[in-house]
Protein backbone atom coordinates (compact mmCIF):
# COMPACT_ATOMS: atom_id res chain seq x y z
CA UNK A 1 0.00 0.00 0.00
CA UNK A 2 2.38 2.57 0.98
CA UNK A 3 4.02 1.89 -2.91
CA UNK A 4 0.73 3.76 -4.25
CA UNK A 5 0.81 5.90 -1.19
CA UNK A 6 4.07 7.80 -2.37
CA UNK A 7 2.65 7.83 -5.61
CA UNK A 8 1.48 11.43 -5.62
CA UNK A 9 5.06 12.54 -5.04
CA UNK A 10 6.63 10.01 -7.92
CA UNK A 11 3.91 11.97 -10.32
CA UNK A 12 4.90 15.24 -9.29
CA UNK A 13 8.37 14.82 -10.07
CA UNK A 14 7.83 12.80 -13.11
CA UNK A 15 6.04 16.61 -14.43
CA UNK A 16 8.48 18.23 -13.13
CA UNK A 17 11.25 16.31 -15.26
CA UNK A 18 8.58 15.82 -18.24
CA UNK A 19 8.59 12.27 -17.55
CA UNK A 20 4.82 11.64 -18.98
CA UNK A 21 5.39 8.55 -20.46
CA UNK A 22 6.48 6.84 -16.72
CA UNK A 23 3.36 8.72 -15.14
CA UNK A 24 1.27 7.59 -17.57
CA UNK A 25 2.24 3.75 -16.49
CA UNK A 26 1.87 4.81 -13.09
CA UNK A 27 -1.28 5.93 -13.44
CA UNK A 28 -2.43 2.89 -15.14
CA UNK A 29 -1.12 0.89 -12.92
CA UNK A 30 -2.75 2.67 -10.20
CA UNK A 31 -6.24 2.68 -12.13
CA UNK A 32 -6.31 -0.96 -12.78
CA UNK A 33 -5.23 -2.10 -8.86
CA UNK A 34 -7.44 0.35 -7.65
CA UNK A 35 -10.80 -1.05 -9.78
CA UNK A 36 -9.50 -4.24 -8.55
CA UNK A 37 -9.96 -3.23 -5.03
CA UNK A 38 -13.49 -1.67 -5.79
CA UNK A 39 -12.13 1.24 -4.98
CA UNK A 40 -14.09 3.37 -8.00
CA UNK A 41 -13.47 7.10 -7.34
CA UNK A 42 -9.49 6.57 -6.67
CA UNK A 43 -9.63 4.38 -10.04
CA UNK A 44 -11.76 7.06 -11.84
CA UNK A 45 -8.54 9.60 -10.85
CA UNK A 46 -6.16 7.58 -11.89
CA UNK A 47 -7.72 7.50 -15.43
CA UNK A 48 -8.47 10.99 -15.82
CA UNK A 49 -4.63 11.20 -14.95
CA UNK A 50 -3.97 8.66 -17.55
CA UNK A 51 -6.04 10.49 -19.86
CA UNK A 52 -4.76 13.81 -19.71
CA UNK A 53 -1.20 12.53 -20.03
CA UNK A 54 -2.14 10.38 -23.02
CA UNK A 55 -3.01 13.72 -25.23
CA UNK A 56 -0.58 16.79 -25.53
CA UNK A 57 -0.48 17.28 -21.68
CA UNK A 58 -2.35 20.66 -20.55
CA UNK A 59 -0.29 21.34 -17.44
CA UNK A 60 -3.44 22.90 -15.27
CA UNK A 61 -5.40 19.86 -16.53
CA UNK A 62 -2.46 17.90 -15.12
CA UNK A 63 -1.95 19.27 -12.30
CA UNK A 64 -5.87 19.34 -11.53
CA UNK A 65 -6.23 15.31 -11.85
CA UNK A 66 -2.80 15.44 -9.43
CA UNK A 67 -4.84 17.01 -6.82
CA UNK A 68 -7.60 15.17 -7.47
CA UNK A 69 -6.08 11.57 -7.13
CA UNK A 70 -4.32 12.71 -3.91
CA UNK A 71 -7.41 13.57 -2.19
CA UNK A 72 -9.02 10.34 -3.59
CA UNK A 73 -6.07 8.60 -1.99
CA UNK A 74 -6.36 10.42 0.89
CA UNK A 75 -10.25 9.13 1.42
CA UNK A 76 -8.57 5.39 1.21
CA UNK A 77 -6.14 5.64 3.21
CA UNK A 78 -8.32 7.51 6.24
CA UNK A 79 -11.03 4.53 5.26
CA UNK A 80 -8.37 2.30 5.69
CA UNK A 81 -7.10 3.49 9.28
CA UNK A 82 -11.23 3.37 10.37
CA UNK A 83 -11.37 -0.09 9.28
CA UNK A 84 -8.22 -1.36 11.29
CA UNK A 85 -9.20 1.11 14.24
CA UNK A 86 -12.45 -0.72 14.64
CA UNK A 87 -10.89 -4.24 14.14
CA UNK A 88 -7.43 -3.84 16.37
CA UNK A 89 -6.64 -3.43 20.15
CA UNK A 90 -5.52 0.30 20.53
CA UNK A 91 -1.53 0.29 20.67
CA UNK A 92 -1.43 1.08 23.93
CA UNK A 93 -2.92 -1.63 25.36
CA UNK A 94 -0.94 -3.90 26.92
CA UNK A 95 -3.14 -7.06 26.87
CA UNK A 96 -2.52 -9.90 27.88
CA UNK A 97 0.87 -11.27 29.33
CA UNK A 98 2.56 -13.45 26.24
CA UNK A 99 5.92 -15.84 26.81
CA UNK A 100 9.08 -14.92 25.00
CA UNK A 101 8.15 -17.04 22.30
CA UNK A 102 5.12 -15.51 21.34
CA UNK A 103 6.63 -12.27 21.11
CA UNK A 104 9.56 -13.39 19.01
CA UNK A 105 7.07 -15.04 16.75
CA UNK A 106 5.26 -11.83 16.49
CA UNK A 107 8.57 -9.92 15.83
CA UNK A 108 9.26 -12.35 13.19
CA UNK A 109 5.62 -11.69 11.87
CA UNK A 110 6.06 -7.97 11.69
CA UNK A 111 9.14 -8.71 9.92
CA UNK A 112 7.94 -10.76 7.15
CA UNK A 113 5.06 -8.45 6.79
CA UNK A 114 7.00 -5.30 6.18
CA UNK A 115 9.37 -7.12 3.67
CA UNK A 116 5.98 -7.85 1.84
CA UNK A 117 4.41 -4.45 2.07
CA UNK A 118 1.57 -6.10 3.46
CA UNK A 119 -1.37 -4.33 5.61
CA UNK A 120 -0.80 -7.72 7.90
CA UNK A 121 2.30 -4.84 9.67
CA UNK A 122 -0.10 -2.02 10.69
CA UNK A 123 -2.57 -4.93 12.21
CA UNK A 124 0.36 -6.84 14.16
CA UNK A 125 2.04 -3.56 15.57
CA UNK A 126 -1.56 -2.46 16.35
CA UNK A 127 -1.71 -6.05 18.26
CA UNK A 128 1.71 -6.13 19.46
CA UNK A 129 3.13 -2.46 20.35
CA UNK A 130 2.99 -3.00 23.59
CA UNK A 131 5.09 -5.73 23.63
CA UNK A 132 7.55 -4.18 21.07
CA UNK A 133 7.72 -1.09 23.28
CA UNK A 134 8.70 -3.33 26.12
CA UNK A 135 11.71 -4.75 24.27
CA UNK A 136 13.30 -1.50 22.39
CA UNK A 137 14.43 1.69 22.99
CA UNK A 138 12.29 4.83 23.09
CA UNK A 139 13.79 5.80 20.05
CA UNK A 140 13.54 3.18 18.26
CA UNK A 141 9.98 2.37 19.18
CA UNK A 142 9.22 6.62 18.12
CA UNK A 143 10.61 5.84 14.61
CA UNK A 144 9.57 2.13 13.91
CA UNK A 145 5.37 2.98 15.01
CA UNK A 146 5.87 6.34 13.42
CA UNK A 147 6.90 4.24 9.57
CA UNK A 148 4.30 1.68 10.39
CA UNK A 149 1.83 3.76 11.09
CA UNK A 150 1.97 5.78 7.86
CA UNK A 151 2.51 2.99 5.93
CA UNK A 152 6.12 3.72 5.24
CA UNK A 153 6.23 -0.22 5.37
CA UNK A 154 9.88 -0.19 3.29
CA UNK A 155 11.58 1.74 5.44
CA UNK A 156 9.87 0.12 8.73
CA UNK A 157 11.28 -2.94 7.50
CA UNK A 158 14.54 -0.94 7.21
CA UNK A 159 14.73 0.01 10.34
CA UNK A 160 13.59 -3.79 12.33
CA UNK A 161 16.00 -5.62 9.84
CA UNK A 162 19.04 -3.58 11.88
CA UNK A 163 17.11 -4.53 15.43
CA UNK A 164 17.25 -7.20 17.73
CA UNK A 165 14.61 -7.72 20.35
CA UNK A 166 15.96 -6.64 23.86
CA UNK A 167 19.14 -4.93 22.12
CA UNK A 168 17.92 -2.01 20.55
Amino acid sequence: MRHHLDVIARLERGWSAGRTPDMARTAHSLKSVAAALGMHALSDAAAALEAALQKQPDPDEVMGCIRTLSQAMSRVEAHARQILARHEAPAGEAGPSHSAQEVQAAWQALRDALARNDMQAYVLWRQWGAQFRAILSPEACSQLQRDVETFDFPSAHALLSTLTPGSA
